[in-house]
């Protein structure tokens, strides 16, 4: 079966949001003043993951990591490889993120 299915990742950077738009504070609205200029819109962040998803040039470019719109490479490459490969580390992250769901209220409605 010929899915023609790739995977990368990919790094929309710091993005411009509301998430902060409950948060009322001096220093809240300080830091949004400073950082406002340097992060991304929406559409400037997705524009990575939309390049990726309908670039001819990219439909058979699997397993790497697009920042910008383009290939990126990663801080140490090798240092993330051998993390990925401790069974050790995998284990600890796994059972640290095993009680997070009882700190999340579930959705009553829809």
């Amino acid at each position: 079966m010929d899915a023609n299915v790739t995977a990368n990742c990919v790094h929309p950077g710091i993005v411009r949001t509301r998430l902060t738009r409950d948060r009322d504070g001096l220093i809240t609205d300080f830091v949004f003043f400073l950082t406002s200029k340097l992060l991304k819109s929406v559409p400037q962040a997705a524009a990575t993951t939309c390049c990726l998803a309908t670039s001819p040039r990219l439909r058979n470019v699997c397993g790497k990591y697009f920042s910008d719109c383009n290939e990126a490479r990663t801080s140490n490459p090798d240092r993330a490889i051998l993390k990925l490969r401790d069974y050790g580390l995998l284990l600890s992250c796994w059972s640290l993120q095993l009680p997070l769901p009882m700190f999340i209220k579930p959705l009553t409605t829809f």
